[in-house]
């Protein structure tokens, strides 16, 4: 009772998306993974090169919005390597063929700036409540500059193109996002910054961002936080994510 699986969507394929994601809820699973960044595929795929809160992808995220399913996001491979095209790179790379501006600029973090960006700042919320995203593996040091910069938009009235944009950006993070610091962040700066809420406890053991022992997080990264958030980090925010009892 205590695993969660996900089921992993493809999002360069919209039809086979949603008809994945019917099968996926029909077995009730609870969760659905999805890859960070754009729709992928450029434009020669009808529905790729998109935002994923374009109003194209709405019948998907209808049914997410409408079954109570949560999403999640996982570091994985994306398309934009094809950006390599216009910094001297080659843009057919893969990941283990990645030079250092390619790594800097392609893997992990802009995907992630973009997605939660492009969710909020496109009104995604505005038209589906109820989705709830995990960004995971992929870190927090870019969260603070994006929420920062996405309030600064908000209050010089800068419109989101779909849906409506109520309140400020980073309020909005708040209430349909989590995200999960790696351990070797400094967590206490990034809760200084974002507030507690959407912090939550990752570990991708074995990998070497994992940790085998979360007690080991604990000494590392809460000590002199007040209990009530050492366990909103390391169970509450998770269970509540998940509609299950906080004790």
């Amino acid at each position: 009772d205590d695993l969660h699986q996900r089921s992993a969507l493809a999002n360069h394929a919209f039809d086979l998306a949603v008809r994945e994601l019917e099968r996926v809820i029909r077995e009730g699973a609870p969760l659905v993974q999805i890859v960070t960044g754009h729709a992928h595929g450029g434009r020669d795929n009808p529905r790729g090169g998109r935002s994923l809160a374009d109003p194209v992808f709405d019948p998907f995220w209808a049914r997410i919005d409408e079954a109570g399913v949560r999403v999640t996001t996982h570091l994985g491979p994306t398309d934009y390597a094809k950006y390599g095209a216009d910094w001297s790179e080659d843009p057919e790379a893969v990941l283990r063929d990645y030079g250092a501006l390619q790594w800097v600029l392609y893997w992990g973090d802009r995907p992630a700036m973009e997605t939660v960006a492009g969710m909020i700042l496109h009104g995604l919320f505005s038209r589906f409540p109820r989705v709830r995203v995990c960004i995971a593996e992929q870190g927090t040091v870019w969260l603070p500059y994006l929420l920062r910069k996405m309030d600064h938009a908000f209050l010089m009235g800068r419109k989101a193109r779909f849906g409506t944009l109520d309140r400020r950006p980073s309020q909005i993070f708040r209430e349909h996002f989590i995200v999960a610091p790696f351990p070797e962040e400094n967590v206490k700066r990034v809760v200084a910054e974002v507030g507690v809420e959407p912090i939550v406890f990752g570990s991708d053991f074995p990998h070497g961002e994992g940790l085998a022992f979360p007690s080991q997080y604990v000494a590392a990264q809460l000590q002199g936080m007040p209990d009530a958030e050492v366990k909103a980090i390391m169970r509450d925010n998770l269970a509540r994510f998940l509609d299950l009892p906080v004790p």
